[in-house]
């Protein structure tokens, strides 16, 4: 071959090389950018999926709202009797029940979650507005909620989506007609909630106008693709038909994915462009190096093996740039709770205000080593016993340092002849674990833990308050009656967002640690002087990465509040707990647990079973919407229930419509019941504090 053949041949191949380097790199770079589009079209799509199951689950909630009205005995009064169908009897009844509807107390919050109506024996016979219309939107549900008692569905009115509830009246006698609620509540009102479950902006499209939730600028670009010619081709939304023409849309930020995929691409490109040039440059160099035959076919051979080389490399480039995508969140960013600044807690009886800084040790399970825990001279001063049990005894206790440092905790200390018991040891070390990985501030942390001469001991911070059974005790005892269903809404709602934290811990690497507290009871819910709602005492919670494990058969608990399952000794999940707050929220309510039992084997038996239908009646009884909440919480069946924390904070926000108590309400109430009793006590930590600086 001559040098000039030889050197075009070279020439030829370089260009080759590097124009077919850049093509795969296009290629490649758009591949990135498809598969990007794919994901966040993926998202918006999983975002609307979690916005459809909310709405999905909505008309039966407005359903159980319209029961519980039927159910009041104010309603089942109001019914005409039996020769007042018709005639003059029969318009003085109705404007009766108009009245009732319109204008009484006990019926505004019904009133303020929508359109009240009423039929009876099959046919509307009064609704707050446009009648007709509410007619023709009921009427196909009336022979189910005669039936059954309950019928749900979704229909518009005047343009507006609404969650259609019936709910029959269980009247007593010979009436013959059926008289049934009918509530129909604007779908529009429920978006925030909506919002918060897709993790999304959400609007929904309907013929009066538009009603959305989120950003203002990611609602005013999804309200732009609704409206565009194509509003599916964009990844940013997803939308899905509701009725009559209305329909839901989310708006999921693509950019999370976009962008960090278009800059891959190009990283990529210039990769492929770097390794043509390279192979370019080395044809050039065979081609128009003067050397022998076999140089020349070792160098071939050489450049050949290169060029396979770079392709493996590219091949695998391409593999892991479009591999599974990582988790990303869909629309914003924030701090995950670990990383928050948060308030820890104390006590179960008495605990304060005070806010102490976490001694150095990790806060993810599995920090502390069970051989770490040295023998050193204790730390903590006891000024006033709080309580001894079979396992611990509780004292609340000081921390001095230099320049007149103190700070209050309540030490946890196992008691010594349990020192050599591996077993009661390791739970011990589980609950310091476990609660050292908790930092909420509806949650009280372990703030410490070690060995020192007196044994093994746990610190948490120092709350001044009461639990939740002392509160229902003494408000009976000075007001007469338990608490008011606007705080028990309140207890519900903060222990919901302890629990919601609890339940959704993950491990380290991501995995879930499932835990489930098994000890939901009103001693382990404290209510600060402050007003602040704590869960306490992690001590038998269930976890994944326990050191111990509950022995098959063996039931730990509070058999007053203890879910049907976990006194069965079967597995149990996040639902347990829930199933546990409802009896709580219940005590407060009625001012008495459900269960009943002269020993332990009688209260182990009652649990088993779960509610009875005498219970569940009693429940229906209680104020609206307190009831329908308790009852879906106490099913039997976990299945039923609340599917998590979440949802049951969604539904309490839901039905509560802002008759829920604040912090403040609950602090003017602790003021009200212990006001002498806890400055005394805070005074008396004061005087022992004083005398500790003195010695």
């Amino acid at each position: 071959m001559s040098d000039m053949v030889r050197r075009t041949s070279s020439l030829a191949a370089a260009v080759a090389v590097v124009v077919a380097a850049l093509l795969w790199g296009q290629h490649h770079a758009q591949n990135v950018q498809e598969a990007a589009v794919a994901r966040a079209r993926g998202a918006a799509h999983d975002a609307l999926s979690k916005a459809a199951d909310v709405v999905a689950e909505a008309p039966a909630q407005v359903a159980q709202q319209a029961a519980s009205l039927a159910a009041l005995d104010g309603m089942e009064l109001m019914m005409p009797a039996a020769n007042t169908a018709d005639g003059d009897a029969f318009d003085a009844w109705l404007k009766t029940l108009q009245g009732n509807l319109e204008e009484e107390d006990w019926t505004q919050n019904w009133r303020d979650l929508g359109v009240l109506g009423f039929a009876l024996g099959g046919r509307v016979v009064y609704a707050a507005q446009a009648r007709d219309e509410v007619a023709a939107l009921v009427g196909p549900l009336l022979p189910a909620a005669e039936t059954t008692g309950r019928a749900s569905g979704l229909g518009t009115l005047k343009g507006r989506v609404m969650l259609l509830g019936l709910g029959r009246l269980e009247t007593r006698g010979p009436r013959q007609e059926r008289g049934v609620v009918l509530l129909l509540s604007p779908l529009a009102r429920r978006l925030d909630g909506i919002a918060k479950r897709a993790g999304a902006t959400v609007t929904l499209f309907e013929e009066p106008g538009d009603v959305s939730a989120g950003d203002a600028r990611e609602v005013a670009r999804l309200q732009a693709v609704a409206h565009s010619a194509n509003p599916e081709a964009d990844p940013c939304c997803a939308f899905h038909p509701l009725v009559n023409g209305a329909k839901l849309g989310v708006w999921v930020d693509p950019e999370v994915l976009l962008a960090p995929a278009e800059a891959a691409g190009k990283r990529d490109l210039g990769v492929a462009a770097i390794v043509g040039l390279l192979l370019g440059g080395a044809a050039l160099v065979l081609g128009f190096r003067r050397s022998s035959g076999h140089e020349q076919s070792q160098l071939l051979k050489e450049t050949t093996a290169e060029l396979a080389r770079s392709r493996e490399e590219l091949q695998r480039l391409s593999q892991r740039i479009s591999g599974p995508p990582t988790a990303v969140a869909p629309s914003s960013t924030s701090l995950p709770h670990d990383l928050e600044p948060r308030s820890g807690s104390g006590s179960r009886r008495a605990s304060g205000s005070l806010r102490a800084t976490p001694m150095p040790m990790q806060t993810e399970i599995g920090s502390i080593e069970r051989t770490s825990a040295s023998i050193t001279p204790s730390r903590y001063q006891e000024l006033v016993p709080l309580g001894e049990g079979g396992m611990a005894r509780v004292s609340v206790a000081e921390v001095t340092g230099a320049e007149g440092f103190r700070r209050l905790f309540v030490v946890k200390r196992l008691r010594p002849e349990l020192a050599n018991n591996s077993e009661i040891v390791s739970q011990f070390i589980d609950e310091a674990r476990l609660g050292a990985s908790l930092v909420h501030s509806n949650i009280i942390p372990v703030f410490d833990f070690g060995r020192d001469g007196e044994g093994y001991y746990l610190a948490q911070e120092y709350i001044l308050g009461r639990d939740v059974d002392a509160v229902v005790h003494a408000s009976k005892a000075k007001r007469g009656k338990p608490l008011e269903t606007s705080v028990v809404l309140y207890l519900a709602q903060e222990a919901l967002q302890a629990l919601s934290y609890a339940h959704g811990r993950h491990s380290e690497s991501g995995r879930p640690l499932g835990l489930v507290h098994r000890d939901v009871s009103p001693n382990n819910l404290l209510i600060s002087a402050r007003g602040e709602v704590k869960l306490l005492d992690f001590g038998i919670v269930k976890s994944e990465q326990r050191l111990t494990k509950t022995q098959a058969g063996v039931v730990k608990g509070n058999l007053y509040f203890m879910s049907p399952e976990q006194a069965r000794a079967r597995e149990v999940d996040a639902r347990s707990d829930l199933f546990s707050l409802g009896l709580v929220l219940y005590a407060a309510a009625v001012g008495a647990p459900m269960y009943k039992g002269k020993t332990s084997f009688e209260l182990l038996s009652r649990a088993g079973i779960g509610p009875t239908e005498e219970d569940l009646q009693r429940v229906a009884a209680l104020e609206a919407p307190l009831g329908g909440l308790i009852a879906r919480a106490i099913a039997v069946d976990p299945k039923a229930r609340f599917h998590d924390a979440d949802e049951f904070a969604r539904a309490v926000a839901g039905a509560a419509h802002g008759a829920i108590a604040t912090s403040a309400d609950a602090q003017l109430l602790m003021d009200w019941l212990f006001r002498d009793e806890l400055a005394a006590e805070s005074n008396r930590l004061i005087r022992n504090t004083a005398v500790g600086l003195d010695q």
